[in-house]
């Protein structure tokens, strides 16, 4: 039973945690193999609580790191940042949209937007150009060319230092046409899957 509602339960509502004390009578039965029958349920709840902080620590990582630029003693890492980034920027940019349109949950949209847009203002037209690119990959079908332009241009607005909060709705829009339905967010996850991830150099 609990296993279809890990995500709820993790959001932390009245409404989960009445299923996680109903879970943990289940777990404290004297009869091991009842109380067995939940062990399935909390290794996957902890899993999910362990990747959802790993992702939202590396989306931080990559923010701080387009970022560097912004502090005075960052700016002298920037030659090093970008030998790091600017080979691998395309794949990066396409690993954000895909998180966007559903690779991560929508609960991850912020840090995700954060840090694509850090990106963006990082490397202006590059970034764009990596951003067109990505986009341009996902079917029509999924999402028209009108959505896709939107998306672009709140991306061109913040590389040039539009506030964040002005350019949010187009980037959330292309999120929620994306994960209207699985079959349309399976198309789009598809078509940005990197073919390959060749980290190293």
């Amino acid at each position: 039973m609990g296993d279809s509602y890990v995500k709820l339960i993790a959001t932390g509502s009245d409404e989960s945690m009445m299923i996680v004390h109903a879970l943990l009578e289940v777990a404290s039965h004297p009869e091991f193999d009842i109380a067995s029958m939940t062990f399935n349920f909390w290794h996957n709840l902890q899993v999910y609580l362990i990747e959802r902080e790993a992702s939202s620590s590396i989306l931080s990582f990559l923010s701080g790191v387009f970022d560097l630029t912004n502090s005075h003693e960052g700016a002298q890492y920037q030659s090093i940042r970008d030998s790091i980034i600017i080979p691998r920027g395309a794949i990066i940019t396409r690993i954000l949209i895909a998180s966007l349109t559903g690779a991560l949950p929508s609960s991850r949209f912020d840090p995700v937007t954060y840090a694509l847009i850090a990106l963006v203002r990082a490397y202006g037209v590059k970034a764009l150009e990596w951003a067109k690119k990505s986009v341009s990959l996902i079917p029509k079908t999924a999402v028209t060319e009108v959505e896709s332009s939107r998306f672009l241009q709140a991306l061109s607005e913040a590389a040039s230092g539009v506030d964040i909060n002005t350019i949010t709705v187009p980037i959330e829009e292309l999120s929620d046409v994306c994960r209207r339905n699985r079959t349309v967010q399976d198309i789009v996850q598809d078509a940005l899957k990197p073919l390959e991830l060749n980290i190293t150099h």
